[in-house]
């Protein structure tokens, strides 16, 4: 699947509630196609990190890993129980 189609599954209502979160009351049309490009930048750059880890390790599969070290060399952390 590329990035453009999952982008396309970011919809309206999520970048709403994400916006509402935000503490926004009012969002312009232009937005969600802006929010859609943050995201595809943010994705690519993680994405193409992750591959430099990958290739540094001599694998051709991505893992793990390297997504949290792709994250953590850009200033990002995921939780889920371990760190």
């Amino acid at each position: 699947m590329s990035i453009e189609i999952a982008l396309k599954g970011i919809r309206k209502p999520a970048i709403r509630r994400l916006c509402r979160k935000a503490g926004i009351q009012r969002i312009h049309n232009t937005i969600y196609r802006s929010v859609r490009m943050y995201a595809k930048h943010f994705l690519e750059e993680r994405a193409r990190r992750a591959l430099i880890m990958m290739e540094h390790a001599r694998r051709h599969t991505v893992m793990k890993n390297d997504i949290k070290e792709a994250l953590a060399t850009t200033g990002n952390s995921i939780y889920e129980g371990e760190h």
